[in-house]
């Protein structure tokens, strides 16, 4: 029975940190989940503080250095927006969308 199947897709944003601090196109972020994980998501989603819930842009994490492992691991990058368009990150939450093992990048 297909409800009983997964039915998250690609459109499904999972939660994983919050940016807590940013400079330029720079940013640090706290994340709930492996920082090593973090650092490998080809795609990070942003749902900025100011716009609409379901509003989420998405940015191409560059340059990640993890600068701290554990329970509130803290990661910091370069974000590219994925569109193209000029960032505009005070703060706000993160996210990703659902990925397989085939979809993450290099590290």
């Amino acid at each position: 029975d297909e409800e009983d199947g997964d039915e998250g897709g690609a459109d499904e944003l999972l939660p994983f940190g919050s940016v807590v601090a940013v400079s330029g196109r720079s940013v640090r972020v706290t994340v709930s989940v492996s920082a090593a994980l973090a650092a490998r998501l080809p795609l990070w989603g942003l749902q900025l503080r100011g716009d609409a819930e379901w509003a989420v842009r998405a940015f191409r994490p560059k340059a990640v250095a993890i600068l701290r492992e554990g329970e509130r691991a803290l990661l910091q990058a370069e974000l590219a927006p994925a569109d193209g368009a000029t960032p505009r990150v005070l703060s706000g939450h993160l996210g990703s969308p659902r990925v397989t093992s085939g979809h993450l990048g290099s590290p």
